[in-house]
């Protein structure tokens, strides 16, 4: 299965009622503006935002009518790339300051998830904490459609921080199913910290955690045991199937398996120091 293709896209799986027509940005391991240019501060950083078009990067448009002159300006050089890399990098620090003026720039901040700069990245997200609300749940799904892994990682961090119950399904596909290992740890996290108004749902994520835990990658099955320890709302979840947990990760400790020493102690910690 191409869980980039099949991630709650299609309507019977998808109750948040929106396309996604866009898809992740820049490949991941594209060198940021510093390593490609040097000191040619002269050189247009567009060239490096093909790529998030080729491969995908977020589509979506944005009314900058209401903002100031510089704010549109710098609107247009993060999403068209139209720019020298000092004059890109001036327009995500202004669209960063003004982050809480204008509701406009919300989607933008998402765009600069996909961008080539971590320090961008990095400073994008920690401001999507800031000003994140369920207007932002459909730009950032979006980005599970195309090729940048990283900005997906960030994108559904972000969506567990936030915590909607709607986006259940699809971190469940994403767990079960996502290429990427980083990906799909994330979104075990996520199912243990959403904020469930469904009792089928939150046991059903239970459940899905539980199965993880035989997963064949090791990093996996330790991020489904921490998100069994530490989900979020134990109230829901019933207690035949709460009472499977300790046996189920017992289990796995005890099983021959690739778990080094190190890692079944540490789990065994976490087990300890829990109750389940």
């Amino acid at each position: 299965m191409d869980s980039t293709d099949s991630v709650g896209t299609d309507g019977s799986r998808n109750r948040l009622g929106f396309g996604c027509s866009g898809s992740g940005g820049s490949l991941v391991r594209i060198r940021g503006p510093s390593q490609l240019c040097h000191n040619r501060r002269s050189v247009k950083y567009s060239g490096a935002r093909s790529w998030t078009a080729r491969f995908g990067g977020l589509k979506y448009e944005v009314d900058v009518s209401n903002l100031p002159t510089s704010l549109q300006n710098s609107v247009h050089t993060i999403k068209d790339g139209a720019g020298t890399i000092e004059e890109y990098d001036q327009a995500v620090q202004k669209v960063l300051k003004h982050r809480a003026d204008y509701e406009e720039l919300k989607v933008v901040l998402v765009d600069c998830l996909t961008l080539p700069a971590m320090h961008h990245v990095n400073a994008a997200s920690r401001a999507l904490e800031e000003v994140m609300d369920a207007s932002l749940i459909a730009p950032i799904l979006s980005l599970l459609k195309g090729l940048n892994y990283s900005a997906q990682g960030e994108g559904l961090r972000l969506l567990g921080y936030f915590g909607d119950p709607r986006v259940f399904l699809i971190m469940k596909d994403c767990a079960v199913d996502h290429l990427i290992p980083r990906c799909r740890r994330t979104a075990c996290g996520v199912l243990a910290s959403l904020n469930y108004d469904d009792k089928e749902d939150a046991n059903d994520a239970y459940a899905t955690l539980q199965q993880l835990v035989d997963c064949e990658d090791w990093t996996l099955r330790y991020a489904a045991i921490e998100s069994l320890l530490n989900f979020k709302h134990m109230h829901f979840i019933e207690e035949d199937l709460k009472a499977k947990t300790p046996g189920i990760i017992s289990g796995r400790l005890s099983a021959e398996s690739e778990d080094s020493e190190l890692l079944k102690a540490k789990i065994g910690y976490m087990v300890e120091n829990k109750t389940i």
